[in-house]
């Protein structure tokens, strides 16, 4: 008689973990032909390097804070059966970039004229300390009259006199966007321009 190797699968979790989650890695569908008993052992992984795992149980084990986006974690899994028997499986997953986080949004000034031109302040986070791309979608008593990447919308081509402006400002992100809309402005009325008014003496005028 021979001994037969022990099988095993794995699966890993979440399916697009980002550097804030926990990984786990699971062992599962474990048999031996001979019913012998198999130990399990779990190797990690981070880009072809082998990190210590946070915590290993009888048939998981799990990887926290030792990656970042775009990287890749490997988890293999071998099962041994004490007769010179094993078998192993992997499974290996990208690490995702976190969604960046609009944290406040205003419009400036909040008392604009027909001639200002209005700005959308936005300030926004993101976990991988990368560089947040931000859209601004402008409306004018409700109506969208600018959208893209460009803060500012000019008094002298899109609003009026007693007409609410508004924005919402959006994160590109593929998996997770983020938006959030200021409190809206009212155009006031632009003053009249000041007319200069000078004193000529006149010479000729009798005294």
């Amino acid at each position: 008689l021979y001994n037969r190797p022990p099988t095993v699968a794995v699966a890993i979790s979440p399916e697009r973990p980002t550097r804030a989650d926990s990984i786990a890695c699971t062992a599962s569908g474990i048999t031996d032909a001979d019913a012998d008993t198999p130990t399990v052992r779990f190797r990690w992984k981070v880009d072809d390097v082998i990190v210590a795992a946070d915590s290993t149980s009888a048939f998981v084990s799990s990887l926290d804070d030792v990656f970042l986006a775009g990287q890749t974690v490997l988890c293999t899994v071998t099962v041994d059966d004490g007769h010179g028997g094993s078998g192993s499986a992997s499974a290996s997953v990208e690490i995702d970039d976190l969604p960046p986080q609009i944290t406040s949004v205003m419009l400036t000034p909040t008392a604009p004229t027909t001639n200002s031109t209005v700005t959308a302040v936005a300030l926004a986070t993101d976990g991988d300390d990368e560089f947040v791309i931000l859209r601004y979608a402008f409306t004018v008593d409700g109506e969208m009259v600018q959208d893209g990447t460009e803060n500012t919308l000019d008094g002298r081509t899109h609003f009026a006199k007693g007409q609410v402006v508004g924005v919402t400002v959006t994160t590109e992100h593929d998996r997770e966007p983020d938006s959030m809309t200021a409190t809206p402005v009212t155009v006031q009325n632009t003053p009249p321009d000041i007319p200069e008014i000078s004193i000529i003496a006149d010479t000729n005028c009798p005294v």
